[in-house]
């Protein structure tokens, strides 16, 4: 009848919300504070919405706290669309760096670039300026300098190669 796995619905796509909002009559501000379980369940059973005029009862609201934080936990705070920007903004800096530690894992070359931005960040940090490799430039009339109103036509590039 079942299968064996459990799925745990942790975000609403913009696909579902399109769903409550154009096919099962649920207003924009209560998707946006719905529990995504509650939003796939809802999805699922092809819920419209059910309780009128009355507003979301607040267990499908996320960060919603029954206990009223008798456990020690933030008691049904809801911060928001503030929240929801700290809480995203905390995420993708942990999968960017997982995402980076991974890639310093595997290749060398993104270890070297790593390593050099963390160089260069130490020395912006400490005021420093940042080093610059310098280039040898030579022209026909030596060092530019062409005296009078001559024009240098011609003039030769040479990079200082690594030893």
């Amino acid at each position: 009848m079942g299968s064996n796995t459990a799925s745990l619905q942790f975000m609403i796509t913009n696909a579902m919300k399109g769903t409550l909002i154009d096919e099962l009559g649920f207003l924009p501000e209560e998707v946006e504070v719905m529990k995504p379980e509650v939003a796939k369940e809802v999805i699922e059973k092809r819920m419209n919405r059910p309780f009128g005029k009355r507003p979301m009862p607040d267990a499908w609201k996320r960060d919603y706290d029954p206990d009223g934080g008798a456990d020690g936990s933030r008691g049904g705070l809801n911060l928001g669309p503030v929240g929801d920007l700290f809480r995203s903004l905390f995420y993708m800096t942990l999968m960017a760096g997982v995402g980076l530690g991974l890639g310093c894992v595997i290749s060398p070359e993104v270890r070297a670039g790593v390593k050099q931005a963390a160089k260069d960040l130490k020395r912006e940090l400490q005021g420093k300026k940042k080093k610059k490799k310098r280039s040898r430039v030579s022209s026909a009339h030596g060092r530019g300098a062409t005296g009078g109103d001559e024009r240098c036509d011609t003039f030769t590039l040479t990079l200082n190669p690594k030893p």
